[in-house]
């Protein structure tokens, strides 16, 4: 590597001095003889500085080279350093021949050589996973329960409730829906609460959201109790006791209280859903026989007035077991039925005991 720099030396000297003999001028007026005289000069040890040529001679000529520089000896050196420069390039060019992909071809053999696992996709087993040999207790499908904390109970589907009928119905639709549900809500309610040493023995529903419920009670404490009660179970705004008597029932007395109170419709949480259901004066006749008859209530009365400016009144009276009056009650709480309730009368049947057992119902509607 030293020769290889000494080289570039003298190329870069022999360089400098062509271009320092270029810029020297030479006479024209010598006879062209003198050249020769001057070649001569050259083969002696004089720096090269010492001569020039002219650049701008019409016919230039070039410097000769001294004789030394292409003496014997030069000429070895320069070519043995070019034959070690040449060798050395070989020497790397087989290094990187033999070395380089020889061990590529190490790692290709390698990488062929390697069982795909990673690239094969295979579809999963329904079978267990076998980990008998990871010293992992294995559980048999249908012998053990699943851990609660990984066990994905479904999440109960939310009833589903009809659309609210309110937004489709006229003013007056939507007030005799409203009634029929807020009458049926409060009797069954002041039935259900007035019961046992409480029993009722007489229930009245007017269709301004007011009503009367007479009950057995043995003192004014326990009446005023008692509208106390209705006003928590019942939703009555407004009930109290107007009077305390007495009466006859079997063969004694009975001691009575009679207690009036009102309905707040809003409280009640009124929800008008499903359907309209349209009906004349005489379907909704037709329609009470049906639901008396297939609540195995007896039908005792119905009758139709006379149409006015106000609607057509309809008075039916049906008697049965306590719990098929109340079927019959919701029965056209559901029924969407385009009729205002005027008034609901219930009682017991047999007026000597009044028991509960048996019920009469009177009804008063307007269409």
């Amino acid at each position: 590597m030293v020769d290889i720099n000494l080289l570039g030396e003298e190329e870069s000297s022999e360089d400098r001095q062509s271009e320092e003999s270029f810029a020297k001028t030479v006479s024209l007026d010598e006879p062209y003889k003198k050249m020769d005289d001057d070649v001569s000069s050259y083969t002696k040890q004089e720096p090269m500085e010492s001569k020039s040529f002219g650049r701008e001679s019409a016919a230039p000529s070039f410097s000769r080279r001294p004789a030394e520089a292409y003496s014997g000896n030069e000429g070895s050196s320069r070519t043995k350093a070019y034959f070690i420069v040449l060798g050395l390039i070989l020497m790397a060019l087989t290094a990187v021949f033999f070395l380089f992909p020889h061990d590529r071809k190490k790692k290709d053999d390698l990488t062929v050589n390697k069982p795909p696992v990673e690239t094969i996709e295979e579809p999963m087993s329904s079978a267990p996973l076998d980990t008998s040999d990871l010293g992992v207790a294995t559980e048999t499908p249908g012998t053990t329960e699943q851990p609660l904390a990984t066990t994905e109970t479904p999440a109960a589907t939310p009833a589903t409730r009809e659309p609210d009928l309110s937004a489709t119905l006229s003013p007056l639709e939507r007030q005799q829906l409203s009634s029929t549900k807020l009458a049926v809500t409060t009797v069954r309610a002041l039935a259900n609460s007035l019961s046992g040493a409480n029993d009722f023995t007489l229930i009245t529903y007017h269709g301004n959201h007011r009503f009367f419920a007479e009950f057995r009670s043995s003192s004014p404490q326990e009446a005023s109790n008692v509208a106390d009660m209705l006003r928590q179970k019942a939703g009555a705004v407004d009930a109290k006791t107007v009077s305390q008597s007495e009466m006859s029932a079997n063969g004694g007395t009975l001691n009575k209280a009679l207690v009036k109170g009102e309905m707040d419709p809003q409280a009640g949480g009124i929800i008008l859903s499903g359907a309209l259901n349209q009906m004349s004066a005489s379907d909704f006749a037709e329609w009470l026989k049906q639901q008396s008859e297939g609540n195995n209530l007896s039908l005792k009365r119905l009758a139709t007035g006379a149409g006015s400016g106000e609607g057509t009144p309809i008075q039916v009276h049906l008697a049965g077991a306590n719990s098929d009056v109340m079927a019959f009650l919701s029965a056209l709480e559901n029924a969407n039925i385009n009729v205002s309730v005027y008034k609901i009368i219930v009682s017991p049947s047999d007026r000597k005991s009044l028991s509960t057992d048996y019920l009469d119902l009177v009804m008063q509607f307007e269409m």
